[in-house]
């Protein structure tokens, strides 16, 4: 592990406003920066030095076992200097851990596992952990935090929302106490005052949105090099230290998302402008006027299109006489009115329009479409337009947190984006074993022609579990499919509980329960993340939870996201996938396309040969790689304004 002298912390050697500083960087070469990144990234510790570890923090805690509150609270006083003058060495590591597990066992009446302590000393060397779901990812998150805080860091801790940020703060907080260490929160609906208040603290709990916003805010209150607190505005105190959890999806599923920091700019005339578009765009006819990609997500105009809306236009004024805006704001307004569907993109919300996150299922609030798509989604659904946005200043997940000093996170799913991790970010990925062996039993997959089979196949399934005594989780791909369902459900007799955008208030005490006897949860993918199904007693006797996922995910890690609610810990689990070919031919996959070139040589039915789900790999696979393409795209732009930032006379 590294010295005192690499620590980041705001002082003489950082400044008092510490960030990482890309300049005069190489051109970006994928090969090549993953050889750089290899020689500089730490080296993963051999199993060996793992076990000694493990052994010298085994030795410590027999000699503090007993401990009364105040030996804990004046040996964490004391450690915090040896920790600040010798770094994260493996003595004064494991002198903390021990320190950390006795106070966890104390207030919270928790020992800490094996497992636990090797991910929490893998964290504080800037690496990102594999750790299956259930394995007790928080504390050991928890353990890194705490031990960064005696070093006198600033640590913040990215959690998935900021009912998980409530939560673990909450639940941490004795822990922290304890130890000296003081612990704040930063949420969506935090004022100026209780977030500065809160990056004061020596461990911050926040989102990954909240603590970006608050760094673009941060430098437009002024030069990020001020004393911290002297600039009207400032919460942060420079980016020093940063854990993710479920960094996956942060750095990887949401990278490319745009975080714009923008003022309202009333404007009655964009208004009716956005009005017209939406007309001449009902005016279009589908394949003759225009084409639609259901992929991308984007419409464009045929020649004939284009014609046609020159014709319809001449009447509109002169706001529609450039040729470029008049078809970009048609194609953006077809795509509006055929792309972007209710309860699936988007939910109305208090006569609003929010956005669905694609990858968590839960409300994005504050988050928009740009260059005009919310104004026109929003005129579409009746709902009163918001006014168009200035942008003061943007950034995106991937140029954010490379700017950390120290940066490490924890995932159940890793593995398949190692390779991108180590190249952009320069973090390796060390893989934490399970403490005890799974138990999970992945049933085959169905695949049926059409969405009314897979729903029905999946009423008499749930019918045949819940008479078992099993609690079921039912994955679904949108809002819509689990009121759907529900619906069928509730037909059936079948009671159950729906947790999606619309009930994301109520998602702790709908997990709560998921795992009880007989339970049924119909979810989206929001329930993939972050959250613990405790199975009671009677539950785990009648085999564990059974999770149908019913999502056509782009990705296999939000599958094995999902397949993670059941099996965990030791329990017992098992899980079976259902795809279905008319989602896939509607929504315009590859995967569904190739299954309806093939579909005439098929056997009439409701169910397709199970043989078909060999395509699904490849076909996450393509998605996979095209989503690499389009990330390391932005890190080559990103680079490249380095560079031409450099060459000016300014920093990046």
């Amino acid at each position: 592990m590294e010295t005192a002298l690499l620590i980041p912390r705001p002082g003489a050697k950082f400044g008092s406003y510490p960030e990482r500083l890309h300049k005069n960087e190489p051109w970006p070469f994928y090969p090549a920066e993953m050889i750089r990144a290899f020689v500089r990234a730490a080296k993963i510790p051999s199993r060996a030095w793992q076990n000694c570890f493990l052994q010298n923090v085994k030795n410590k805690r027999i000699q503090i076992a007993s401990s009364d509150p105040q030996f804990i609270t004046n040996s964490a006083r004391h450690l915090r200097g040896r920790l600040a003058v010798e770094g994260f060495t493996e003595e004064r590591s494991a002198e903390a851990f021990a320190l950390i597990d006795a106070a966890m066992q104390r207030e919270l009446h928790l020992a800490l596992h094996d497992t636990q302590f090797l991910a929490g000393w893998l964290l504080l060397d800037r690496r990102l952990i594999e750790m299956h779901t259930g394995e007790g990812k928080t504390l050991a998150v928890a353990l890194a935090a705490a031990t960064g805080a005696l070093a006198g860091i600033p640590v913040h801790v990215i959690t998935a929302n900021d009912y998980l940020v409530e939560r673990d703060a909450a639940h941490l907080r004795p822990v922290f106490e304890l130890l000296g260490l003081t612990v704040g929160t930063v949420t969506a609906l935090a004022s100026p005052a209780q977030r500065r208040d809160a990056y004061r603290c020596d461990i911050t709990y926040c989102t990954a949105k909240e603590l970006a916003f608050d760094y673009l805010r941060d430098h437009l209150a002024g030069d990020g090099s001020v004393l911290y607190g002297t600039a009207p505005g400032h919460c942060l105190r420079g980016l020093c230290m940063a854990i993710i959890d479920e960094a996956d999806s942060v750095l990887i599923d949401e990278a490319r998302m745009p975080l714009v920091l923008a003022s309202a700019v009333p404007n009655r005339e964009q208004s009716a402008f956005y009005r017209q578009a939406l007309f001449l765009a009902a005016q279009l006819t589908a394949e003759t006027d225009y084409r639609l990609d259901l992929v991308k997500r984007s419409a464009s105009l045929t020649p004939t299109g284009e014609q046609r809306a020159v014709r319809l236009a001449g009447y509109m004024g002169n706001s529609w006489s450039g040729k470029l805006r008049r078809e970009e704001m048609l194609c953006l307004a077809l795509a509006a009115q055929h792309l972007f569907v209710k309860d699936r993109d988007y939910v109305i919300d208090n006569k609003q329009v929010v956005i669905v996150d694609q990858t968590t299922g839960r409300l994005a609030r504050g988050r928009t479409w740009s260059r005009g798509l919310q104004q026109l989604i929003e005129l579409k659904e009746g709902c009163t337009p918001t006014d168009a946005q200035q942008t003061s200043a943007q950034t995106t997940f991937q140029r954010f947190f490379a700017r950390y000093l120290r940066l490490s996170g924890v995932s159940g799913t890793l593995a398949e984006a190692s390779g991108e991790l180590l190249a952009i970010y320069g973090l390796p990925i060390a893989r934490v074993p399970l403490r005890l062996p799974c138990r999970r039993i992945m049933l085959p997959s169905h695949l049926f022609l059409v969405g009314e089979a897979r729903w029905h196949y999946v009423v008499n399934r749930v019918r045949e579990l819940n008479a078992a005594g099993r609690p079921v989780l039912i994955g679904t791909d949108s809002v819509a499919d689990s009121e759907s369902l529900s619906s069928l459900l509730t037909a059936a007799g079948i009671s159950h509980t729906v947790l999606n955008a619309h009930f994301d208030g109520e998602e702790a005490a709908i997990v709560a329960q998921a795992g009880q006897v007989g339970a049924v949860t119909v979810a989206t993918n929001m329930a993939g993340r972050g959250t613990d199904i405790a199975l009671s007693e009677s539950a785990a006797l009648q085999g564990g939870l059974h999770v149908i996922a019913c999502q056509s995910n782009r990705s296999g890690r939000i599958d094995r996201q999902l397949y993670g609610r059941c099996a965990r810990q030791g329990d017992q689990g098992s899980v079976e996938h259902l795809y279905c070919i008319e989602h896939a031919i509607r929504c315009g996959t590859t995967l569904g396309k190739l299954v309806s070139l093939i579909q005439p040589l098929l056997a009439h039915g409701h169910e397709l040969p199970s043989w078909l789900a060999l395509f699904v790999p490849a076909w996450q696979s393509m998605h996979e790689k095209q989503g690499r393409r389009e990330r390391w795209f932005l890190f080559f732009n990103d680079r490249l304004m380095g560079r031409q930032l450099a060459f000016a006379g300014r920093q990046e």
